[in-house]
């Protein structure tokens, strides 16, 4: 049986991954039960209930042919949210993750990025079907406009899924859902010990890259997040200022209005900005 073949390969990923958070070590009825996907792929990094709903990327392997001698292997963004996050890193949002990730991806070779439209006709619960829309080699990933390229076509695709979904259940175009999923690396291999073990260590170092990456809405909540303050009361002024730009000692007067200074927050965000106003004081 197939399902079976992946044993020995979730087995050998538990010990190079050594990461019992990521891949745990289980059960061979637990391996078929929890890490074999709808689509039949062997994952690591979450189980295939997790992977329904959640933002994170994951590792999959899939034989290629009956012969069960190559399989492809890669790192997918496999919802909506998941790829978010991938565009967020992408796109610039976490220059130093980006950087991490564009610099490691120079460092492997023979991978590919692929984009996907991932279209499920029917309905939510039948198995996907996946057709290649758009590769590139993971070096190109180094240019800008390809990046732009590759979320404008993610763009599309997400849009056209969305108008599909909308049409009459008869119209041959209907769709229950449709939406881009994004392969940031994926190979061929065959399916030898050797060759497992050199690209698996690949992708679980992309993998872990990966999920460091926040999203937007991630990076917006902790921008938001409250710091403690210094802010001046009278309303008529109203300056506000970082607590630590004083001594814990000393209050310290508002440079508005004379005024001293109280406690107060505000946003990560705000603070930020205060930082480059005519009227912060220094420490």
């Amino acid at each position: 049986m197939e399902k079976n073949r992946y044993l020995n390969w979730y087995k050998l990923a538990v010990e190079l991954a050594d990461d019992p958070a990521l891949v745990p070590p289980k059960s061979d009825d637990r391996i078929l039960a929890d890490q074999i996907s709808q689509e039949g792929w062997l994952m690591f990094g979450m189980t295939k209930n997790d992977a329904l709903t959640t933002d994170m990327p994951n590792i999959f392997i899939k034989y290629a042919n009956d012969n069960f001698d190559n399989f492809h292997i890669g790192v997918v963004f496999n919802t909506i949210g998941s790829v978010r996050r991938i565009q967020h890193v992408l796109e610039g949002y976490e220059l130093q993750q980006k950087e991490r990730l564009l610099q490691f991806m120079q460092t492997i070779r023979g991978w590919k990025t692929i984009i996907k439209r991932k279209t499920k006709k029917a309905n939510f619960a039948q198995t996907p079907v996946f057709v290649e829309v758009k590769t590139y080699s993971s070096e190109q990933l180094r240019d800008q406009e390809k990046i732009i390229e590759l979320f404008n076509i993610v763009k599309e695709i997400e849009q056209d899924g969305k108008a599909k979904a909308k049409l009459p259940k008869g119209d041959l175009d209907h769709v229950s859902q449709e939406f881009p999923t994004i392969n940031i690396i994926e190979k061929l291999i065959p399916a030898t010990e050797v060759d497992f073990s050199n690209a698996f260590r690949e992708a679980f170092e992309i993998l872990r890259i990966c999920r460091k990456v926040k999203t937007a809405a991630e990076y917006l909540k902790e921008r938001k997040q409250k710091t403690d303050v210094r802010k001046c009361m009278t309303k008529t002024c109203n300056y506000r200022y970082p607590i630590w730009a004083y001594s814990k000692d000393y209050r310290g007067y508002c440079k508005g209005c004379g005024e001293k200074l109280d406690y107060g927050v505000m946003s990560l965000e705000k603070r930020d900005e205060l930082q480059k106003d005519s009227r912060f004081i220094a420490a």
